[in-house]
C-alpha cells in the first residue's frame, strides 16, 4: 500500500477531507484505482458522483485508508446530494 493512505486517513479523521473529491489533491487516481481493482473511466465518474461506487468498492476504500467505512460512505452519500442537486437545476 501507498504510504500516502496514511496521510489521507489522518486528513479525514481531522476534517480536512470532507468529500470523496478530495481524497485526489493528496493522491493520484491511479494509485488508488490500481490498488482498488476497477475500471479507471468508472472509477473517475465515481469520484465526481459517488452514487456510482458500489457499497463493497467504499468499504474496501476504507479499508484501503484505514477509516470507519461509515464515515467514507457518509461522506460519498453528502457528496452524491450536492451532485444530484447541481443536476437539477
Amino acid at each position: 500500500m501507498d504510504f500516502r493512505y496514511t496521510t489521507i486517513k489522518v486528513l479525514i479523521e481531522s476534517g480536512h477531507i470532507k468529500c470523496i473529491r478530495d481524497i485526489f489533491q493528496y493522491i493520484p487516481k491511479t494509485v488508488v484505482y490500481r490498488d482498488l481493482g476497477i475500471n479507471f473511466n468508472r472509477f473517475d465518474r465515481a469520484i465526481r458522483d459517488p452514487s456510482i461506487f458500489r457499497l463493497a468498492e467504499l468499504r474496501e476504500l476504507a479499508e484501503m485508508f484505514r477509516v470507519d467505512a461509515k464515515k467514507l460512505i457518509d461522506m460519498a452519500y453528502e457528496q452524491s446530494l450536492t451532485v444530484k442537486y447541481r443536476q437539477k437545476k
